[in-house]
C-alpha cells in the first residue's frame, strides 16, 4: 500500500499503544520497555491536566485503566527488560506492578471524586 505524504511507520505509529510509542516513533527493540514510558507518569499527567471538566475526567481514567491492564499483562507476561532498572528480573517486574497498582488507585480515587 503506497498512500503519498504518509511515512510508511504512520499505521505502526498511530496504532500503537502509548507506552509503546518510543518503539514505534524510533524504532527500538521491543524487548527493552521505557521507564518513562512504562510507569504511571502517563496516566499522572492525563488526571493533573485534565480533571477540569466531565468528559476529560472520564478520558483520564480511561488513560489510566488502559495503562493499569497493560503494565499488569506486561509485569505477568512479558520477559521484556525495562531499561535503566538495575538487578535482576524481579526489580523489573516490581517497577511495573507497583506503577498498575499506582495508575489502577489513581483512576478509582479520581473516579470518586466526581
Amino acid at each position: 500500500l503506497d498512500i503519498p505524504f504518509v511515512s510508511p511507520s504512520a499505521p505502526h505509529i498511530i496504532s500503537a499503544p502509548l507506552p509503546h510509542l518510543d518503539q514505534a516513533l524510533f524504532g527500538s527493540f521491543a524487548t527493552i520497555l521505557n521507564p518513562l514510558l512504562h510507569s504511571a507518569l502517563i496516566p499522572v499527567l492525563f488526571v493533573v491536566l485534565l480533571h477540569h471538566t466531565k468528559f476529560f475526567k472520564a478520558v483520564a481514567i480511561g488513560v489510566a485503566v488502559g495503562m493499569a491492564a497493560h503494565l499488569a499483562v506486561d509485569t505477568l507476561f512479558s520477559l521484556a527488560d525495562v531499561s535503566f532498572i538495575p538487578g535482576t528480573f524481579l526489580l523489573d517486574k516490581a517497577w511495573l506492578l507497583l506503577n498498575a497498582a499506582v495508575c489502577f488507585v489513581m483512576a478509582v480515587l479520581t473516579g470518586k471524586s466526581s
